[in-house]
């Protein structure tokens, strides 16, 4: 365990975590919708790896936002913030528009779901995000490069 690593997570239901690491390597994990398995996986991630830093994105209610959908996306930002806490990785909490400003780019697409995909696939080419559901990875990898040039 020598190369150093930093980790993204987007806790939304359709979200992923992400790690990278100094030497250039991308996982990707999406939200397995249980605690022990995204528990297993960050963990394992951790015997190889030294986590300096996790950004974990920083949600809040939208209008016309279901009430089921907010307590869904509450209980699995605190899934996430518990699964950080009982691995002990050091963890920031960033908004949406922190980490977006300078890597996301209007010509990329109509929002910023779109936006993130490409400028994902640009980055880490090597990493699945064919689909546009994939857009937890992306916003994941982002997170966790935010986390790498705050660390």
């Amino acid at each position: 365990m020598t190369n150093k690593a930093w980790l993204g997570v987007d806790p939304g239901a359709s979200g992923a975590a992400a790690l990278i690491t100094n030497e250039g390597e991308a996982l990707v994990m999406d939200w397995p919708g249980s605690i022990p398995l995204a528990l297993g996986t960050l963990r394992a991630w951790k015997l190889e790896h030294r986590i300096e830093l996790a950004a974990l994105e920083s949600v809040h209610a939208m209008p016309k936002q279901g009430v089921s959908s907010m307590f869904k996306l509450g209980m699995n930002f605190g899934a996430w913030q518990a699964i950080l806490a009982a691995l002990s990785i050091p963890t920031v909490l960033v908004r949406p528009q922190e980490w977006q400003k300078g890597c996301l780019h209007k010509s990329d697409g109509t929002d910023t779901k779109c936006q993130s995909l490409e400028a994902a696939r640009r980055q880490w080419p090597d990493v699945d995000l064919d689909l546009k559901k994939h857009h937890g990875r992306s916003d994941a990898l982002h997170l966790a490069e935010y986390a790498r040039k705050r660390g």
